[in-house]
């Protein structure tokens, strides 16, 4: 089992453990499996890295879903990697790069914008274009 990243505070003291989205499934990866179907010739993709707002900062998320997951899954609290990864890039674009420009392309372009891409792949269980997004 992964051990978590321990990140200090500015006395060295031990603040926070912290896990990330593809180590908590792996974690239980026997309760997570493929969700994305993909084209021949398009490599499977099993996780992907999200550059965060901050110097040389990354999170992997992994692009398995539950093997129970439906429509309910959200009501019933269980962790939805894809869905996390979705709402990390729409609270980056809202909150914090400050750039309007940045802001329109990925959250509020309902037609081709970054988070529109997402939603669309998702719906449509086509790993390429979610990976392309």
């Amino acid at each position: 089992m992964p051990s978590p990243t321990h990140d200090h505070d500015t006395d060295g003291d031990e603040a926070v453990a912290v896990v990330n989205s593809a180590d908590a499934v792996r974690q239980s990866e026997s309760q997570y499996d493929d969700y994305f179907t993909w084209q021949d010739g398009e490599e499977r993709v099993r996780s992907i890295e999200l550059n965060l707002p901050a110097n040389d900062a990354t999170e992997t998320y992994s692009l398995l879903m539950p093997k129970s997951y439906d429509r309910e899954s959200e009501s019933r609290d269980e962790y939805l990697p894809i869905n996390d990864l979705m709402s990390t890039v729409r609270a980056i674009a809202m909150y914090l790069v400050d750039s309007p420009e940045f802001r329109r392309t990925v959250c509020e372009d309902k037609d081709n914008g970054t988070m529109r891409q997402l939603e669309r792949a998702r719906n449509r269980r086509n790993g390429g274009d979610f990976v392309r997004a």
